[in-house]
């Protein structure tokens, strides 16, 4: 990282002095600033494939990066070995790690290696500060496998750069309170009366049941009586309601005036229905008619025949043979005019 050098801390101090800054933003400065952590690849032996590698690398990476008085520079993509033909090392001990440091403008080299195989693993976690020279911390950790050798990085970490800043806990949000269930018990005067409320039927009065706090629509019928429609609102109490319900007038049949002679009113028409009368044949006509049919009938047979006599022509009687035989002969009379 690159530091402030003598000469600039010297003008801020001066104009700190003569009021040029605030003497507070020089000690903003100071304690915004970050040490940069070079973490290189954790070594890992041959019992450990490139995967485990990794893992346990960018764990400790983010270990590095949860802490805001550290800045985590980018890994190098080369092995440890490498980095140390670079620097013409032997050995990664302090020197060595020192000059990648220092190559890398790191404050501090984050180095790990593992030992031992699946089911012992071991992670010893250095950590060098560049501009010293020195080795400020160091940790051991142990586990039976790479995914719980990775979590111990956090513990490591700790050793190694001080304890984690803690993330704040999430908001809860406010509980919603349920809604209240309060009695509500409906009345009328008279009792008996069907209670729907919002179209469902809730019985007959007297009426007791339970609600939620809200409104709904109240509606009271009974049999003869107007209905009583009501908006109920219910809140955090119980409610009793009585309500009075008023009496469905008669429907009356207006008669029409009363006639002043005594005789009967006509109602109107009667559609097809007709008076009551004598039947056809009880009437004069009727046997009138058939009297001069038969009349005429009986002059008509006669003529066509040629069946006057002499008789007829004296007495007014007209005898009419019909059949050979005297007793199956008819004997038509008539009274000639």
């Amino acid at each position: 990282m690159n530091r402030m050098p003598t000469s600039t801390k010297i003008i801020i101090a001066v104009l700190a002095m003569i009021g040029g800054i605030p003497w507070w933003a020089t000690v903003a400065h100071a304690q915004t600033q970050q040490r940069s952590v070079l973490p290189l690849k954790v070594v890992v032996g041959s019992k450990l494939d490139k995967n485990d590698q990794k893992k346990i690398t960018e764990a400790l990476t983010q270990e590095i990066t949860a802490r805001p008085k550290y800045k985590a520079l980018p890994t190098p993509d080369a092995e440890i070995i490498d980095l140390m033909f670079d620097a013409e090392c032997v050995e990664p001990d302090t020197a060595c790690l020192q000059t990648i440091g220092k190559t890398n403008n790191a404050d501090l080299v984050l180095f790990g290696e593992v030992t031992g195989e699946k089911g012992s693993l071991k992670l010893v976690v250095r950590l060098i500060d560049v501009k010293k020279g020195e080795q400020v911390a160091q940790d051991n950790q142990s586990a039976a496998s790479v995914d719980a050798l990775a979590k111990t990085t956090a513990i490591a970490a700790v050793a190694l750069m001080g304890e984690a800043p803690k993330p704040e806990p999430p908001k809860e949000e406010p509980k919603k309170e349920e809604p209240k269930e309060v009695t509500v018990r409906i009345l009328s005067e008279p009792s008996g009366a069907t209670v729907y409320l919002d179209n469902k039927n809730m019985g007959k009065t007297p009426s007791t049941f339970t609600k939620v706090q809200g409104k709904y629509s109240l509606r009271l019928v009974l049999n003869g009586h107007d209905d009583a429609i009501r908006e109920l609102v219910i809140r955090d109490k119980n409610v009793e309601l009585n309500v009075s319900l008023s009496k469905s007038p008669d429907v009356a049949v207006t008669p029409g005036p009363t006639p002043t002679d005594g005789s009967q009113q006509d109602t109107g028409p009667k559609g097809d229905e007709e008076e009551d009368g004598p039947e056809f044949y009880e009437t004069w006509w009727f046997w009138t008619a058939v009297g001069v049919a038969a009349a005429g009938a009986g002059v008509g047979i006669a003529a066509a025949a040629g069946a006057f006599d002499s008789e007829a022509a004296a007495t007014g009687n007209v005898n009419l043979l019909i059949g050979q035989r005297p007793d199956q002969d008819f004997l038509l009379r008539s009274q000639l005019k």
